[in-house]
């Protein structure tokens, strides 16, 4: 396990930073995760943006509205504690948008 990940767990939430491990593995419920494990399903897209498929990767990568609250957070990340503030933002920003 990376230091970084490790250094996750002392300052992030369980669940954030279990729901952080199964993006890295990408095996969060997820719809797209949802029907390749055959679960039938009547809505796909993700409904925060109702664009494309609800994948692990349109949740946290490129879903236009996922992308805008990212970029928001780009100027919060700097000084002492530059690292940790950029770990604890991935963790809960994620985790959120995947419980949208």
């Amino acid at each position: 396990m990376s230091s970084s990940f490790q250094d996750m767990g002392n300052i992030c939430y369980p669940k954030v930073k279990l729901c952080m491990w199964r993006v890295l593995l990408d095996c969060i419920p997820s719809r797209a995760n949802l029907v390749a494990r055959g679960i039938t399903l009547q809505l796909h897209l993700f409904p925060l943006c109702e664009l494309q498929q609800e994948s692990t990767e349109h949740i946290l990568l490129h879903c236009p509205i996922a992308y805008s609250i990212w970029l928001q957070q780009v100027g919060v990340c700097s000084g002492k504690h530059a690292c940790e503030i950029r770990l604890v933002l991935w963790g809960a920003i994620g985790w959120n948008l995947w419980r949208f």
